[in-house]
């Protein structure tokens, strides 16, 4: 946007400008202002803006700068993206339930008889979810069979629907980040302010691109469009990044700090999402790893709490890529809250997006998890 010369008035008239330095002020070498914005003079704003190079990083001058910088054109660009063909699959093959810690599981479709075992270790705790095999109707009741002669009644079975959200392929290397909605926002007209009436609310799970950025108070705001001003904690940020030393061909970064996932093809990025990491004492560990085993699907499950209280046990997980001890990426298909952490470790996927990394990885591929500051968590619910 432009200002006007009532703009640069206004500034003035605050004081908060101060007379254009000439470079030939006696510093001169690697501390000119040239060479050194950090020993620059503060600038007028119309100074600043026709000689920026010679000028602070700060005062009114800098702001102004940074404010024609935000300038956005009059029709937005398009999103550098494309959804995979992957959508029109099913999110899954399988049917799912989360059963209470204390189910009990009988040896046929009927419960006259003693069951078999009751799920969990303790009947008071346990995050506990079963794949159905098949539906039973016997005597007015509906049993889900769970195993090899193993049954449970429906009524003690919650149905859960996996995600439908899937990331996107990067058709071409993004000029700014992309950023997705990751709370339910209304954006502001400046960074900092309060919301105003009938502004239109961003939705999660909308991509958007970042066209600016400023700090207001220590907090990071993006400008996603016109009069959109977005705090960071609301999005899950895709920047492009460099390989790490030694890295060639397809690897995977996983930012824990932005909770997001991308994937590249040496300095290329082909496709990003979001994901859920590790919670709490439960954090993805950091570093360079490399995918050592590929499983479709796999049973997870263990309780690290001296009380067991954490217990867990999760059947059918799918599309499992093994890359740090028993740590993996893998789909999730009984939580949405991708975007926030939420693991006990491992790197969760929306099934879409686990499947899309599944088939496109291979063992060797390189992964690599780094960490800048972790957001504030979301509910202890692992996987």
């Amino acid at each position: 946007m432009q200002l006007t010369r009532i703009s640069w008035a206004w500034l003035i008239a605050l004081g908060l400008c101060v007379t254009l330095a000439s470079p030939a002020s006696g510093v001169s070498g690697s501390d000119s202002p040239i060479y050194s914005r950090n020993h620059a003079f503060l600038c007028a704003p119309a100074d600043h803006l026709a000689r920026p190079l010679i000028c602070s990083n700060y005062g009114p001058g800098a702001y102004a700068y940074k404010l024609q910088s935000v300038e956005l054109p009059f029709t937005l660009p398009s999103l550098p993206v494309s959804h995979p063909d992957e959508r029109v699959y099913p999110v899954v093959a399988g049917s799912y339930a989360r059963a209470a810690p204390h189910t009990q599981v009988y040896s046929t479709p009927a419960s006259d008889g003693d069951p078999v075992r009751e799920m969990g270790i303790r009947r008071d705790v346990g995050y506990i979810f079963v794949s159905i095999e098949d539906t039973i109707h016997n005597g007015g009741e509906s049993w889900a069979q769970i195993g090899a002669s193993e049954y449970v009644n429906y009524n003690d079975l919650i149905k859960v629907q996996p995600s439908s959200f899937q990331g996107v392929l990067i058709t071409s290397t993004p000029r700014s980040p992309l950023v997705w909605i990751v709370r339910a926002y209304h954006p502001r007209k400046t960074p900092g302010s309060v919301v105003e009436p009938l502004t239109k609310l961003l939705l999660r799970y909308q991509l958007k691109q970042v066209f600016a950025d400023q700090s207001v108070n220590g907090r990071d705001w993006y400008l996603l469009g016109r009069d959109q001003w977005v705090e960071q904690r609301n999005v899950g940020m895709i920047s492009v990044s460099e390989p790490p030393d030694g890295v060639r061909g397809r690897w995977i970064d996983v930012n824990l700090y932005e909770q997001t996932l991308t994937a590249y093809e040496d300095e290329k990025p082909i496709y990003a999402t979001l994901v859920s990491t590790g919670v709490g004492e439960w954090t993805t560990r950091t570093g360079l790893f490399q995918v050592y085993l590929k499983l479709d699907r796999d049973d997870m499950g263990g309780a690290f709490a001296a009380d067991q209280s954490d217990y867990y046990y999760i059947e059918d997980v799918p599309w499992v890529m093994y890359f740090d001890g028993a740590i993996a990426l893998h789909g999730a298909y009984w939580h949405d809250s991708f975007g926030f952490q939420k693991s006990h470790g491992c790197v969760n996927l929306a099934p879409h997006d686990a499947r899309w990394l599944y088939e496109w990885s291979d063992k060797g591929t390189w992964v690599w998890v780094h960490d800048r500051s972790l957001r504030p968590s979301g509910s202890v619910e692992v996987g």
